[in-house]
């Protein structure tokens, strides 16, 4: 298809041969057969209209599309319901220059009978059943409810996965919402190690449910800590992956990976754990 001849042809005599008609001719053919061809497969194009004679119908000539092709209709009168199909190939003579009768032009058209055999028939009953209206209308809201149906699975789809996440989300923060930090538990001091006095909180722990534990409290220590003096142990699950150093108030010392609490002092006396946190990791 897309074969034309070029506009405006060239002077100087062009010439045109029969094969030349005869591309025109298929190529227009090809064309719309093609285009009723996307739209259905069998539909009155325009005539055909229907009356009643007695009880039978009239129905009038027009154009169709049967057969994979556009075809001429004559008519017909008889009773219904009747169908239009593809007739035979008629051939048509011509007397060439050479004397001698030819068959030159063929031509198919549209019958209507009682049979429903054939391919692509267009049932009168008594109206016509697939008309080019009809059909063009079938076609464009078949491909609107297509289109309709897709969007709405997209939008089912989407939605669901929105949903699953807000739920998940929901989920996480209510978790977290009710997750409760745990008391604060006392250490178990070595000896050596005491508590301060009763208006003061003893050396205590805790850990968070984000994993942060915190210690806090005062502790009266009676011995020398210049050499790094272990207070208490924390347990498993509440200790650094690495010794970890801290200075408060009136100290220093060490946090170890293996728990133990260490003061590094020249002298006894007493000392705070207020703001010494870190992330337990073992």
């Amino acid at each position: 298809m897309n074969k034309k001849f070029i506009s405006p042809l060239p002077s100087g005599g062009v010439p045109i041969t029969s094969e030349d008609f005869l591309m025109i001719q298929d190529e227009l053919h090809e064309a719309l057969n093609s285009l009723c061809a996307g739209i259905n497969d069998a539909f009155v194009i325009s005539g055909c209209d229907v009356s009643f004679n007695g009880f039978n119908i009239a129905i009038g000539a027009g154009v169709v599309f049967v057969d994979s092709q556009v075809m001429k209709f004559d008519g017909y009168t008889g009773s219904f319901p009747c169908y239009v199909k593809a007739g035979t190939v008629v051939k048509s003579p011509r007397i060439y220059k050479d004397g001698f009768s030819k068959d030159t032009i063929t031509q198919r058209k549209a019958i209507c009978n009682t049979s429903t055999s054939g391919n692509g028939v267009i049932k009168f009953n008594p109206m016509p059943e697939k008309t080019l209206k009809y059909s063009i209308t079938s076609y464009v809201d078949g491909r609107i409810t297509q289109e309709i149906t897709d969007r709405t699975n997209g939008d089912t789809s989407l939605n669901n996965r929105i949903t699953s996440e807000v739920a998940a989300l929901t989920n996480s923060i209510n978790t977290k919402l009710t997750k409760t930090n745990e008391a604060w538990q006392n250490a178990t001091y070595n000896a050596g190690t005491t508590n301060f006095g009763s208006g003061s909180k003893p050396a205590q722990y805790k850990k968070t449910s984000d994993g942060i534990v915190f210690l806090r409290g005062q502790m009266s220590i009676s011995v020398s800590t210049g050499g790094g003096y272990t207070s208490f142990t924390l347990p498993a699950g509440y200790r650094p992956s690495q010794d970890m150093a801290f200075k408060t108030i009136n100290t220093s010392g060490t946090v170890a990976a293996d728990g133990r609490v260490m003061m590094y002092t020249a002298e006894a006396g007493v000392w705070t754990l207020d703001g010494i946190s870190f992330i337990a990791e073992q």
